[in-house]
């Protein structure tokens, strides 16, 4: 009768210890390496084999693809929970804009894309001392939006890796076991990356049925937090008053309006202007 492998001979053991519904390489990295201080592997077993025993018993590789990278992580599960799967590729990142909506079932918008973020650093941020000019916001709206390059396909869905600035992770909240922005923090959110949502009607058909569970003073912390190059507060005001909130509600947006004409979105044509907001719009 052939000799059982060590690995055989411990596989309870080893597959025991494998308790988290996914893993990426770093963590098999290190649990390949447990099992050898542990005996319960040769030391002659590399990863490739190891990862070939594994999956023997159903432990196998799910990857998502981009044009040049890949991203692997390995399960026993058969079928990919999208979330739970994005979730694993960074523990600092947490799920935005309509993604942290359509988890707390707010929405069900643009729920083909995953928008998954990761703060910049903090010795990454930007000083907001720039003299903003209004030629140089001219300049810049007329041009057309730079989308990142980080994004990932499975099946039909589209994951979006996405930067914002350094707050701290300010007004992300815990939800059903992922970390998302609140409400407030996802409406600020769209109103600065309305180039992943068309247009300005279809950003007011998303939080348009929310207005109710807006914090008006929430928001204007969280953009206050941020401190934009940009005038935002007066397009905060724009779109808050779009949606049902009145001018006197909205008095400590309007005390932020600058001389600057600010725009909604960039590459408007035939625009019109609010000049209550000083605001440029479809």
């Amino acid at each position: 009768m052939p000799k059982k492998s060590i690995f055989f001979t411990n596989k309870d053991e080893i597959l025991e210890g494998l308790k988290k519904k996914y893993y990426n390489q770093h963590e098999l990295i290190k649990y390949h390496q447990k099992c050898k201080d542990n005996k319960l592997i040769p030391n002659s077993m590399n990863l490739s084999t190891f990862l070939s025993n594994l999956n023997n018993y159903g432990f196998s590789a799910k990857s998502i693809y981009t044009d040049d990278v890949i991203k692997t992580l390995y399960s026993f599960e058969e079928d990919i929970n999208i979330y739970d799967f994005t979730y694993h590729f960074s523990n600092k990142g947490f799920f935005s804009m309509t993604t942290a909506l359509n988890i707390m079932k707010l929405s069900d918008k643009r729920d083909n894309f995953i928008f998954y973020s990761t703060e910049l650093s903090k010795k990454n941020q930007y000083k907001n001392d720039i003299e903003l000019k209004q030629d140089i916001v001219d300049k810049v709206f007329s041009k057309p939006y730079r989308k990142t390059k980080k994004y990932f396909k499975y099946e039909d869905k589209y994951i979006v890796q996405l930067s914002p600035k350094y707050s701290n992770n300010y007004e992300v909240i815990e939800y059903n076991g992922y970390n998302i922005s609140s409400i407030n923090r996802v409406f600020v959110e769209l109103m600065v990356n309305i180039q992943y949502f068309k247009d300005e009607d279809y950003l007011i058909e998303i939080i348009k049925p929310l207005k109710e569970k807006f914090d008006i003073n929430k928001i204007y912390s969280i953009i206050e937090k941020f401190d934009y190059i940009y005038p935002y507060f007066q397009l905060a005001g724009y779109y808050l008053e779009k949606i049902g909130f009145t001018k006197d509600e909205l008095i400590i947006f309007k005390n932020r309006v600058t001389p600057i004409k600010f725009y909604t979105q960039k590459m408007l044509e035939n625009k019109k202007f609010n000049k209550y907001w000083n605001i440029y719009h479809y």
